[in-house]
């Protein structure tokens, strides 16, 4: 499996500085969490990768080829396939015409489509089994956890090499949200490498195995999930776990 590199990146919008020499490196197989506050560059972070957005300088390389400056298209063919927050399903087509869509670069016939779609509903809990009994209905029709599950099992259809998550929590219920890392969890032990950006740190932990924490366009920290549960400005800002050694002035979050 080919290893993700992020090195350098500068990204603008207009004058604006999103990304200040941002890198990172997902190895392959591994989930790796982005973490930050809102407008700290994680959301433009991926869509550099997934060729959104053009980095001003830098590069992305997948397997040592250079992505940068590719378009989108040719990206996800190389088995980078983008998950966006907001889910941006189609909301005039069916659930199973969603999924179609996402298999789209594999060029599958129908019946191939319809195993994919059974073997992807696998990984899901009761959830996903519920969805595949309603694959005929509009995606609008959805709750907001539902349409999430579809978001996902997209861009599985794609198979993808390294998939890039983009806020899958936000706005959902608790239960849900524990559903929905499960199947990252096992989207994850299938052996798909993954980027997570997530405000949910607690759970983001949950299913990765290192994590990289970005403030104000710049990296200022990154660990495995092991060592980071153990720094008291880490603990403090994203866990909601800051006890007497955050109040103490210690721990402030600077590069490692």
């Amino acid at each position: 499996m080919p290893k993700l590199e992020v090195k350098n990146i500068a990204a603008f919008y207009g004058r604006a500085q999103a990304l200040q020499d941002v890198s990172l490196v997902v190895n392959p197989g591994e989930t790796v969490a982005l973490l930050g506050a809102n407008g700290a560059g994680k959301t433009t972070t991926l869509k550099v990768i997934s060729g959104l957005v053009r980095a001003a300088r830098g590069e992305v390389l997948f397997d040592g080829k250079r992505l940068t400056g590719k378009s989108p298209e040719s990206i996800v063919t190389m088995g980078i396939v983008h998950v966006p927050e907001g889910r941006h399903l189609f909301p005039g087509l069916t659930v199973q015409e969603n999924l179609y869509l996402g298999s789209t670069p594999r060029k599958l016939s129908r019946a191939k489509m319809k195993g994919e779609i059974d073997r992807i509903f696998q990984l899901f809990p009761a959830l996903g089994q519920h969805l595949k009994q309603h694959l005929d209905r509009p995606a609008w029709a959805l709750s907001g956890g539902q349409q999430q599950m579809v978001a996902v099992a997209r861009g599985l259809m794609a198979n993808p090499k390294v998939l890039l998550l983009d806020e899958p929590s936000l706005g959902l219920a608790p239960i849900i949200v524990k559903q929905l890392f499960q199947v990252i969890g096992r989207i994850g032990q299938e052996g798909t490498t993954i980027l997570l950006v997530e405000q949910n740190a607690p759970m983001a932990f949950s299913v990765s195995q290192r994590a990289y924490v970005i403030e104000a366009g710049k990296v200022t920290v990154q660990d495995t999930v092991e060592q980071l549960r153990q720094n008291s400005a880490v603990r403090n800002a994203y866990l909601g776990l800051g006890g007497e050694e955050s109040r103490s002035g210690e721990g402030e979050i600077a590069t490692s």
